[in-house]
């Protein structure tokens, strides 16, 4: 087992990851400064022997931007392999959790948004649509799909409209599972 020790380091001494797989949009950025302006960086910076950043790049960059010159760091006790490197940057970005969405359902929506949530997750996993009041032009009852000569010729489709998004919910991990045949699926509906 690595052995992490935090310290102190300047952020101009710190070095970004070339291999970094991962990226952020301005706005995502734009996002990140706004969370750091409001209530301060609560965050850490892990980093190998050699200063090299292996979990915090974008921070370092939009911490560099705010004039931050000094950051909480992780330091291992020794230098990493590049296996180890690659693994701590790819373990330090996972999200192993899922969130409990009955417990968040006592949070303001606003708060929500503002910790990084978007409308479209929010409305998927805590029922906040109004699709279920809208309404729905008879025309729209009526749908044609048309499919080229080369597409797969499937022995049987089905659509199906769900009344909640916990049906919804339940259908699309039963799927995504792949242990599950079309009988099954018209079941939990």
């Amino acid at each position: 087992m690595i052995t992490w020790k935090p310290e102190k380091r300047k952020i101009a001494d710190l070095v970004h990851w070339e291999e970094n797989p991962r990226k952020i949009s301005d706005k995502g950025a734009q996002k990140l400064r706004e969370r750091i302006e409001a209530r301060g960086f609560h965050d850490v910076i892990k980093i190998d022997t050699d200063n090299t950043i292996l979990s915090g790049n974008m921070r370092k960059d939009v911490l560099e931007s705010m004039g931050i010159e000094e950051v909480n760091v992780l330091v291992p006790e020794r230098e990493l392999t590049v296996e180890e490197r690659v693994l701590v940057g790819l373990e330090s970005n996972m999200n192993d959790g899922e969130w409990d969405w009955e417990e968040m359902g006592d949070l303001d929506k606003d708060l929500l948004l503002d910790a990084g949530f978007s409308d479209d997750e929010l409305r998927v996993n805590m029922g906040l649509s109004d699709a279920d009041m809208q309404e729905v032009e008879e025309s729209r009852f009526d749908v044609l799909t048309i499919q080229p000569p080369e597409s797969p010729k499937l022995k049987e489709r089905v659509a199906i409209s769900f009344k909640t998004f916990e049906d919804y919910e339940r259908v699309k991990k039963a799927v995504s599972s792949g242990k599950i045949t079309a009988e099954e699926i018209l079941k939990l509906v």
